[in-house]
């Protein structure tokens, strides 16, 4: 009897360290590190390449509940080549990072302060030049974490509409 649950149990053990494994591979600041990279003054996300030189100022928004964790690891690739940037984050995940204003803001539902972290993108997103680059990382929870609803549409009506949806 005892034989028969041995092998069952290295089954669970396996499908335990396969579930583990493929958690760590979708870790939000694991993906950056292996899709973000500088070499030679070339900037390569993903297979897309930028050539450094080409380009005054780096800008930088994050959204998201992984948003701060994002940022973190785009600031290690990027470091000082990064002007500004915002993050916007759940209050228990507030961050601080050099050059980046970490913003708390509201989720599921959005609040005041996910209208501020919306105009405050806005407004970063406004001074963008031609000769600028904007890299904008996006997570889960982001669309109640920056909220800026449609003339006419107030906050309560945006917060009905997606506490019905949820």
């Amino acid at each position: 009897m005892a034989s028969e649950s041995a092998p069952k149990l290295d089954l669970l053990k396996s499908a335990e360290k396969i579930y583990k494994a493929a958690l760590v591979e979708v870790e939000p600041e694991n993906l950056i590190r292996k899709n973000v990279s500088i070499s030679n003054g070339r900037l390569t996300v993903q297979d897309r390449s930028f050539d450094l030189d080409s380009f005054h100022d780096i800008f930088l928004v994050s959204i998201g509940k992984a948003a701060p964790f994002m940022a973190k690891s785009f600031m290690e690739v990027l470091g000082d080549r990064v002007k500004e940037g915002i993050t916007v984050c759940l209050p228990q995940t507030h961050t601080s990072l050099n050059k980046i204003a970490c913003l708390p803001a509201s989720h599921p539902l959005p609040d005041e302060k996910s209208l501020e972290a919306a105009r405050r993108i806005l407004e970063l997103a406004s001074r963008v030049g031609e000769k600028d680059l904007l890299f904008i990382l996006i997570s889960g929870g982001g669309s109640a974490q920056i909220c800026l609803p449609a003339q006419g549409v107030s906050l309560e009506e945006k917060r009905l509409v997606t506490e019905m949806l949820l």
